[in-house]
């Protein structure tokens, strides 16, 4: 049993890594850990900013790609017309 509740368990962590944390929630509720309202309250927005943060992150990852890509495009485009260029002299 034991073994079974131990995978269950990374089974939620795994889950709430991949989905709930970019999704700005938290692993567990305010009665597990004893929280106060205010400190459950506190603990949202740091789970809402770190979401916030993730999303960030991921779309600049997409922009520097798609920059890198044209940067390589260009230079791709440069090389060739330098080449086309000598092959006619």
């Amino acid at each position: 049993m034991k073994a079974y509740d131990d995978a269950m368990r990374a089974l939620q962590d795994h889950y709430h890594d991949a989905v709930g944390k970019p999704c700005g929630l938290l692993r567990d509720g305010p009665r597990k850990e004893r929280l106060s309202t205010v400190e459950h309250a506190t603990r949202k927005r740091q789970a809402a900013k770190l979401a916030k943060d993730i999303k960030n992150v991921k779309h600049m990852r997409r922009e520097t790609a798609a920059e890198a890509q044209n940067i390589a495009d260009q230079t791709r485009m440069f090389v060739k017309n330098l080449r086309a260029g000598f092959k006619s002299s």
